[in-house]
């Protein structure tokens, strides 16, 4: 299936985006590589996509893939749930392309505001703990956005979308999605929204996590996952409270030995961490 690389009109735009999600396998794949690349570089093709909406469509994707998976690792099944006519290979090519096309909204300030109101936060984050399940490649594609997120993401963007049951999409799947989308409207939007406490347990689930993945083989992994302590310790100063001495550890493992932006965010997030830590204390 040959994609016309140039701007795409309406009807193209939405026979792209539906394309994302047909029956067909090498219809997807073709579809959310072509919708990536359109993405890439233009902050005019991104507004578009998102408008015809692109954004919860892979929102939705991810989500399938991960709650699929979920019910695999349940009943002790250890291999990756495929839709329909998919090969391994092919199936995690096309969760990469619908990663890496959800990444791109996160390269402006005008989209990145949607990535997070659609509830994408939990989704990559899932998919970044998932390394044991997911291929090397999956991970540094939901890697890659949560670290622009989280380096770029003002926290009236970040706060009310951390976690699951603050998303305001519902999980779209084949059998949902019309092949003609409506604009995309967020059910919530940031202006008015007051900022609200990160929940004790979601720092107590994610906060260590964190500090494990930051031992990841990946480059890519660790300088997300410094990138996204530093600005929760901004954030919230019960953060020092939920990192044990390995924590402490592996962040100062990559500050003296890890990859040259790899140290400058574990340094960055050691900063915040230590001023979380002065903060907590002397409340």
């Amino acid at each position: 299936c040959e994609m016309d690389s140039t701007f795409p009109n309406e009807p193209q735009l939405s026979l792209l985006v539906s394309g994302l999600v047909s029956l067909d396998a090498h219809v997807r794949v073709a579809s959310s590589r072509a919708v990536k690349n359109m993405l890439i570089g233009s902050r005019r093709k991104k507004r578009q996509y998102a408008d015809a909406g692109t954004i919860p469509v892979l929102v939705g994707i991810l989500k399938e893939f991960i709650n699929n998976n979920n019910n695999n690792n349940n009943n002790n099944n250890n291999n990756i749930t495929k839709s329909g006519g998919d090969n391994d290979d092919q199936y995690i090519e096309y969760i990469v392309q619908c990663t890496m096309a959800l990444g791109s909204f996160t390269y402006e300030q005008e989209t990145i505001t949607l990535v997070c109101q659609y509830g994408s936060i939990p989704v990559l984050i899932q998919m970044l703990f998932s390394s044991s399940s997911f291929p090397v490649r999956v991970v540094e594609a939901a890697a890659r956005p949560l670290r622009e997120i989280f380096l770029f993401g003002g926290e009236h963007d970040l706060l009310p979308y951390l976690e699951n049951h603050h998303a305001s999409t519902t999980t779209p799947t084949t059998t949902t999605i019309m092949t003609t989308l409506p604009p995309a409207t967020p059910t919530t939007t940031i202006s008015g929204l007051k900022p609200i406490n990160i929940s004790s347990s979601f720092l107590s689930d994610v906060v260590p996590k964190l500090c494990a993945s930051l031992m990841h083989q990946s480059d890519i992994v660790k300088d997300a996952v410094a990138c996204m302590l530093a600005k929760l310790a901004r954030m919230n100063s019960e953060i020092s409270s939920k990192i044990n001495e390995v924590g402490w550890s592996s962040i100062l493992v990559v500050v003296q030995s890890g990859p040259p932006r790899s140290r400058l965010a574990a340094v960055a997030a050691l900063a915040s961490l230590s001023k979380s830590t002065l903060s907590s204390s002397s409340l």
